[in-house]
């Protein structure tokens, strides 16, 4: 079994990297730069797809 605080810290991280792909599209769509827009839009829908399709780890079940 995980220990707790290390799910938690992998989830957090997990995140973080969601809410950079976020930044990342809100920056490429204020430039307007259609091919920064499409590299965001793959960037974040890559990560979205990756962190749906990985199960909770137990620990992280409350």
């Amino acid at each position: 079994m995980t220990d707790p605080m290390e799910s938690l810290a992998i989830r957090v991280g997990e995140m973080s990297v969601a809410v950079d792909d976020l930044e990342y599209l809100l920056a490429a769509l204020d430039s307007g730069n259609q091919w920064e827009i499409d590299a965001a839009v793959r960037r974040a829908v890559t990560t979205l797809n990756t962190l749906k399709d990985k199960p909770c780890s137990p620990a992280m079940q409350w």
